[in-house]
């Protein structure tokens, strides 16, 4: 299995970004989430920004570039955004910490 990032990107800038229509989207997000670390597909996730829009990372296990991009496509956020997709070849990672967010239970 290898690791891939989903880099998630708003259509918008941070300027004209709807707010609400994210946050409407945060239950479907986290269901998505949750069934990929039901899956153990998921190995890291969060959000943020770029220097013009909103964004996000998610970093996935996936057997095949294919099975990434099918990942990818259904993330809820894929209709108000842009997700590119990389491999990743990981030569260190210290991910000991456990950051747990309640909505990933």
């Amino acid at each position: 299995m290898d690791i891939y990032a989903l880099l998630w990107r708003s259509h918008t800038s941070d300027d004209d970004f709807d707010q609400q229509a994210f946050n409407d989207r945060m239950p479907a997000l986290f269901d998505w989430l949750k069934q990929l670390k039901s899956q153990s597909k998921l190995l890291a996730c969060g959000g943020g920004g770029f220097e013009f829009s909103p964004g996000g990372l998610t970093i996935i296990y996936a057997q095949s570039p294919e099975e990434a991009q099918s990942i990818a496509s259904a993330s809820p956020l894929s209709d108000i955004g842009n997700t590119e997709i990389f491999f990743w070849g990981v030569f260190h990672a210290d991910m000991q910490f456990n950051l747990e967010d309640p909505r990933l239970q």
